[in-house]
């Protein structure tokens, strides 16, 4: 059975796995790309009621450079899978 893709709309899932976590991942995207941004920040609104932080806030924040670690494990599993 050969299936026919075209006009589909594709979805890309990224995930960086354990470790390799710093401040600052995924910025570009956040800011330039819509789509991205609008899920980081549905996800986000999710981690804030449950958590009581915001991943977008915890990465993208003030304070932190892109050589940084971000590897606190009870931020870093949130901001992976949002």
């Amino acid at each position: 059975m050969k299936t026919d893709y075209s006009g589909d709309k594709r979805v890309i899932l990224m995930f960086s796995g354990q470790g390799p976590d710093y401040y600052q991942m995924g910025r570009d995207l956040y800011e330039h790309h819509p789509v991205f941004a609008n899920w980081m920040r549905r996800g986000d609104e999710v981690v804030e009621d449950v958590m009581g932080y915001s991943v977008v806030g915890e990465l993208y924040g003030e304070g932190h450079r892109k050589s940084e670690a971000f590897s606190q494990t009870l931020k870093t599993h949130p901001a992976i899978y949002v």
